[in-house]
């Protein structure tokens, strides 16, 4: 394998390393944004 061969392999594990983390990152948000639309609803009723 050529030096080059070697730097395209480890570029693509990089890039599904990467797609990886930005699923979680938003499967991470979306938990996020759930959790404060849930207590906002909550603190809501709580005031009326």
């Amino acid at each position: 394998m050529t030096r080059l061969e070697t730097i395209a392999t480890a570029q693509k594990k990089t890039r599904v390393r990467d797609a990886i983390f930005a699923c979680f990152v938003a499967l991470a948000a979306a938990i996020s944004i759930t959790t404060v639309t849930t207590a906002a609803s909550a603190a809501n009723v709580t005031q009326r």
